[in-house]
């Protein structure tokens, strides 16, 4: 993951934390991949974060996006600044064949998740993206502001794999995770929340 341009705005004063969906890339293709072990790993990792007492940034890149907003949408909303989704579904309307047959099956869906989630969301996707067709993003994207929830959108180049983001870009995204953190602290502050526990 580190290899990735939207990672880098992360790697400083950071604890990161990948985590794989089950059988993907080059995990164990022999467990039982489901929502409900996607959420697993998801928690799992999350509690490996709170040690470290830090403004804990959630983001999921293309099958990885549905771990990522199933985990935001069942943590206590006070426990993350924000959401960051890169290349990823929504409906599973718009994709390459092989990827929506099991996205579907597995109902890898984003629209009745993202309502829970009340923190900000920055979507990420190209327009050169074949696997996962910029139109999800688009989507996802109008659904938030529909609910009146924080949401932005950057277009970015590259395919799938490949997302390229220019340096303005890149501090785009520092400049809203800072931006975010600032506000989840202060409004820590103001309701004497401990964000420690999910």
């Amino acid at each position: 993951m580190l290899r990735y341009d939207f990672i880098k705005p992360l790697l400083h004063n950071c604890a990161i934390i990948c985590v794989q969906p089950r059988g993907l890339g080059e995990s164990d293709r022999s467990v039982h991949l489901s929502r409900a072990t996607m959420l697993t790993d998801a928690m799992a990792a999350f509690e490996l974060l709170v040690p470290f007492n830090l403004p804990v940034h959630v983001v999921g890149f293309s099958a990885g996006g549905f771990m990522a907003a199933q985990l935001c949408a069942t943590l206590d909303q006070n426990v993350f600044a924000s959401l960051t989704l890169v290349g990823t579904m929504f409906e599973c309307e718009n994709m390459a064949l092989d990827m929506q047959v099991s996205c579907i099956a597995m109902r890898m869906y984003q629209k009745s998740l993202t309502e829970r989630i009340r923190q900000p969301v920055l979507l990420i996707h190209s327009e050169h993206d074949q696997q996962i067709a910029v139109t999800e993003c688009e989507k996802h994207l109008a659904h938030r502001k529909s609910l009146s929830l924080p949401v932005k959108m950057m277009t970015v180049l590259g395919k799938h794999s490949s997302y390229v983001l220019q340096p303005f870009q890149q501090r785009k995204i520092t400049k809203f995770m800072r931006f975010t953190e600032e506000v989840h602290t202060k409004h820590l502050a103001e309701t004497d929340i401990t964000p420690l526990t999910a």
